[in-house]
């Protein structure tokens, strides 16, 4: 997935987006994410069965008697990104800001795709959580 081998993450840390674009590959759907220094990241696009179990069942820091807010567009694919760049242990911070410049060079149809599930997510989050 990676073709690079790097010392704590410097050359994914380094380089700076080109691209993120969609790639279907059968039943899988993919954010491929390009950086101008040849490193490819490939972040797989969660299932609904998936951002449940990552979401779903937690409970509020700040109140822990009632559930987790449902998870926006932004979140779902950060988790997701962070998941896929974790053997290259990044600091929280490098983490977020790469995550955030991959987010702004997303295509439409990745925002979309992010959007779609954070809607379901919502729905979901709304039949576990009557009232909330």
């Amino acid at each position: 997935m990676y073709p690079y081998n790097c010392y704590n993450g410097q050359i994914l840390s380094n380089g700076k987006v080109t691209q993120a674009i969609l790639d279907l590959r059968g039943k899988l759907c993919f954010v491929v994410v390009r950086l101008e220094n040849g490193v490819q990241i490939d972040l797989p696009v969660p299932t609904i069965q998936e951002i449940s179990e990552r979401f779903f069942y937690r409970k509020a820091k700040t109140q822990p008697d009632k559930p987790a807010r449902p998870p926006n567009k932004f979140f779902i694919f950060r988790t997701m990104f962070q998941v896929a760049i974790d053997n290259f242990k990044l600091q929280v911070p490098i983490v977020s800001s790469l995550a955030s410049e991959v987010w702004r060079k997303c295509t439409p149809e990745v925002i979309e795709i992010f959007t779609k599930l954070s809607n379901i997510a919502k729905m979901e989050h709304g039949k576990l959580n009557p009232g909330y």
